[in-house]
């Protein structure tokens, strides 16, 4: 397959970074007399740079300390400080190499840099933005490390995952593997890792990460959130390696959602330069057990910045999302109602569906907003498609960013492993998945009849099939099933032979569906975002990142549907946060790792967050009812049940961090 065609760049949003940061007499700077200005009314005028402006965010970006901490609210400007420091550290002359800028999201990277460019910042497109994560692959990737760790950063994709737990049969079924394994991963998250995956467990859990560690060798793959405990590993071993000593600048945004194991790395790879990090525990958006948030308020800062509240949300707003990160009040104050803070209540969720389409039509019809300018927030992809098809049915251009269900049909999991034998023929785990369709036990038995016996021949499972001893029916007892699969490998890969001259056509022989034109389009964006990625271990993790962690646009010519925990990639003039019951936020399943009180403090966190999103007005929407079957099935608390008309149908709640 031609790579070239893989090569492009995504087609960013712009963040709208550039502002007013201050004025020359709040600089206190003395104003040039009149001749003095007609003396040089002839030269090119040359604005200043946003660094040497005044404002809140002036003594982080001339902070000198080695480690430095800023906090501050939402909306304080904690990200635009941070890139105002690295544009001042490129304007003087340090090499782009020798800073590196971590952030949340992958898609934050090229918005940043935009924002660099349009500063007039030289070298801003060397200057690496990246994500922890990502650096920690490109790390493993790295010779040297590799020959210490021995270890290939192909990633599981969630669906890959389920596929190998069924070769974990002595460990129970899904659900059994899959607290086994968020026990240990909450362990490394915490930064266990000294002895090893396994070192640090007993007894079954122990047994289990052997299991793992095993398999994952064997089909040289890795888990996602095995990475960053690996690099932390192999930085304890090597405080003096080249990746420790790789920067001068280390700058982190959204400290709150690293792991503790994830904040140990960033000290490590500052240990020889400056640390710079943002945050606020308060703002936690990942509904995880394993990030750390009470590493913003222990970081050991020798210089520490106090960003001040930003005028961007109407008094009202802003008073009521303190209160409500507080404590849920009891009710809105009808003196506090304005134009800013809209309540909305309708009877079922189909009725507040065309409610709140009809509310966005109006806004749109009477110039209050544009689409793009409002957006949608809610905790049910199910539901979010009704608000889709209402908006819709108005003429209002409206998109979804929920992510793919990670449950995925049978057919979608083999056209998913098909691809990527495609890209990569010896893709063991692929192969392994695409085996595995169709039956329930995945062929568990025979598959680990072939993987033996591979493994006494030293070739790869695929290898061994293509051995003409093994092309005699009976071979290896028991596996004529797998060999069916096999031989319907080969002719779909022949199939798609005439369709590799691009992207798209490739992708919609793989996904012919119509209802697949988002997965296809998701994809694309994919293959075009990564032309710095053509080594075919990556693509797996790509390919899963791209359909069930979409890139929610800053801006856009839409109204954008989203869940909660990607609020923070959301600005807005108008914000709805809409099914707010209780049962979807807060959500009903408390994340593995944490308790109930917990669980809920997170989710009021991230509400918080949604909250000051909006620069303009936020709207609270609710339904009363919704059918029994259906709240179960999403999980909403049900305050009391009641028959009408033949059906039995579940009173909600209110999200509760709207009222008492």
């Amino acid at each position: 397959m031609n790579p070239a065609w893989y090569c492009g760049r995504m087609q960013n949003r712009r963040w709208g970074y550039l502002q007013t940061f201050g004025s020359t007499a709040s600089r206190g700077c003395e104003i040039p007399s009149s001749d003095v200005l007609l003396g040089v009314a002839m030269k090119p005028s040359v604005p200043p740079k946003p660094w040497d402006l005044g404002g809140p965010a002036r003594a982080l970006v001339h902070a000198e300390g080695r480690r430095v901490r800023a906090r501050g609210g939402p909306g304080t400007g904690k990200t635009l400080a941070l890139l105002q420091r690295a544009g001042r550290l490129l304007s003087e002359g340090v090499e782009p190499g020798r800073i590196v800028f971590f952030v949340r999201h992958p898609a934050e990277a090229s918005e940043l840099r935009r924002s660099l460019t349009a500063w007039g910042v030289e070298k801003a497109s060397e200057l690496p933005i990246k994500t922890l994560h990502e650096h920690c692959i490109e790390v493993l990737r790295r010779p040297a490390v590799l020959r210490e760790t021995g270890l290939l950063p192909r990633l599981l994709a969630p669906w890959e995952i389920e596929v190998m737990f069924l070769d974990f049969g002595e460990f129970g079924g899904l659900r059994d593997c899959q607290r086994n394994l968020d026990t240990c991963l909450r362990l490394w998250a915490a930064g266990e890792v000294d002895e090893g995956l396994e070192g640090s467990l007993h007894g079954v859990l122990r047994s289990f990460a052997e299991n793992l560690r095993r398999w994952l060798r064997w089909h040289g793959a890795m888990l996602s959130d095995e990475v960053i405990p690996q690099v932390l590993r192999y930085l304890r071993q090597h405080p003096n390696s080249g990746e420790a000593r790789e920067f001068e600048h280390v700058l982190v945004d959204d400290y709150q959602e690293l792991s503790l194991a994830a904040q140990e790395v960033v000290e490590a790879l500052a240990l020889h330069g400056q640390l710079n990090i943002a945050g606020d525990a308060q703002q936690q958006v990942e509904s995880r057990a394993y990030a750390h948030p009470q590493g913003v308020e222990t970081f050991a800062a020798d210089e520490d910045v106090l960003l001040e509240q930003a005028p961007r949300l109407p008094a009202a707003l802003n008073a009521y999302a303190a209160e409500v990160v507080r404590s849920s009040p009891q009710a809105i104050d009808p003196e506090r109602r304005s134009e800013a803070l809209v309540e909305m209540a309708y009877e079922t969720h189909e009725d507040e569906a065309e409610g709140i389409a009809a509310w966005i039509s109006e806004g749109i019809d009477t110039g209050k907003f544009q689409p793009g300018e409002c957006a949608l927030l809610t905790n049910s992809g199910e539901l979010a498609a009704g608000l889709v098809e209402a908006l819709s049915r108005r003429g209002v251009p409206a998109a979804s960013y929920f992510p793919e269900s990670s449950t995925m049909s049978d057919e979608r999991r083999a056209a998913l492993s098909l691809l990527l034998l495609d890209l990569d023929p010896e893709d063991r785990v692929a192969l392994r998945t695409w085996m595995s369709v169709g039956v329930s036990d995945g062929r568990g038995s025979a598959y680990e009849r072939l993987r033996e016996l591979a493994e006494q021949r030293g070739v790869s499972v695929s290898q061994l099939i293509h051995e003409p001893s093994l092309q005699v029916p009976g071979a290896v007892p028991y596996t004529k099933q797998l060999m069916l699969r096999w031989q319907e490998l080969a002719r779909r890969r022949e199939e798609l032979t005439p369709h590799r001259t691009s992207p798209a056509r490739w992708l919609q022989a793989l996904f012919p569906a119509a209802e697949s034109a988002g997965l296809r389009q998701r994809l694309v964006e994919a293959f075009d975002a990564n032309d710095s990625l053509q080594i075919a271990e990556g693509w797996a993790w790509r390919i899963a990142q791209a359909l069930l962690s979409p890139a929610l646009p800053s801006r856009a010519p839409l109204v954008r549907i989203a869940p909660y925990h990607a609020a923070k990639e959301l600005q807005c003039k108008w914000l709805v946060l809409a099914r707010s019951v209780d049962g979807l936020m807060p959500e009903a399943h408390v994340a593995t790792g944490l308790n109930e009180r917990q669980h809920r403090e997170v989710q009021r966190a991230m509400f918080y967050v949604a909250m000051t999103r909006a620069s303009e007005g936020l709207v609270l929407s609710h339904f009363r009812s919704i059918p029994l079957h259906e709240a179960k099935h999403l999980g909403i608390r049900v305050a009391r049940t009641y028959h009408q008309e033949g059906k039995f149908r579940a009173e909600t709640r209110p999200c509760p961090f709207l009222y008492r």
